[in-house]
C-alpha cells in the first residue's frame, strides 16, 4: 500500500473525528457509558 494513501486516509480519519466532537460533544462517549 502506498504510503501517500495511508496518510490521506489518516488524515481524513483525525478531520472527520475533529467534526464529529465539535458537533457532538461527548454524545457517544456518553452513550458507551450508559450502555455499559
Amino acid at each position: 500500500i502506498p504510503h501517500i494513501i495511508i496518510k490521506v486516509y489518516s488524515s481524513i480519519l483525525s478531520y472527520w473525528f475533529d467534526i464529529r466532537d465539535s458537533f457532538l460533544p461527548g454524545t457517544l462517549e456518553q452513550y458507551a457509558a450508559d450502555d455499559g
